[in-house]
């Protein structure tokens, strides 16, 4: 028990082996490697969440306003950054105040190797009838997929036309 409480939670210990050892760093690092795997997955879900706003926006533009469509697109693009980067920096702060909790002595102090679950063998198999679904689906869809060029009117209906 004394070996495993110097070493530290098994996060910390994890994120020291890690081959891709990102970080965030303005002058000192703000996000080390344990949090920044977490990170990133939120920066691309907030990026996500506001290119569709934004996208969206756009597409309102385009279909109201006629005269002057680059200009529009341009200037809305320009707004689009202005409110993209706030949430951006609130994420990263958030991030940054968890990493900086993470590495203090209080948190690897308080954590205790008996808190652990017990291990447990993780057998898990997976069911003939899913493998075999999977499969049936599989060939389906790669049928669709191919039939596409040679059947257009029966996949898509009437409103794709291959003009060749």
């Amino acid at each position: 028990m004394a070996i495993v409480k110097q070493l530290g939670p098994p996060a910390l210990v994890a994120a020291r082996f890690r081959q891709d050892q990102g970080t965030v760093a303005f002058g000192r690092q703000l996000i080390g490697p344990l949090v920044f795997p977490f990170y990133w997955v939120a920066v691309k879900a907030t990026l996500c969440i506001l290119t569709t706003i934004g996208l969206f926006i756009v597409a309102t533009l385009v279909f109201t306003r006629h005269d002057h469509l680059m200009q529009g697109v341009i200037q809305t693009g320009w707004k689009f950054a202005g409110l993209a980067i706030p949430p951006l920096l609130f994420v990263t702060f958030v991030f940054a105040a968890i990493d900086r909790y993470l590495q203090t002595e209080r948190f690897a102090e308080r954590w205790d190797p008996r808190t652990l679950p017990p291990l447990r063998p993780q057998i898990r198999q997976v069911q003939r009838a899913t493998s075999i679904a999977g499969i049936v689906i599989q060939i389906i869809f790669i049928a669709w997929w191919l039939g596409l060029p040679s059947f257009p009117d029966f996949i898509f209906g009437k409103l794709y036309t291959c003009r060749r």
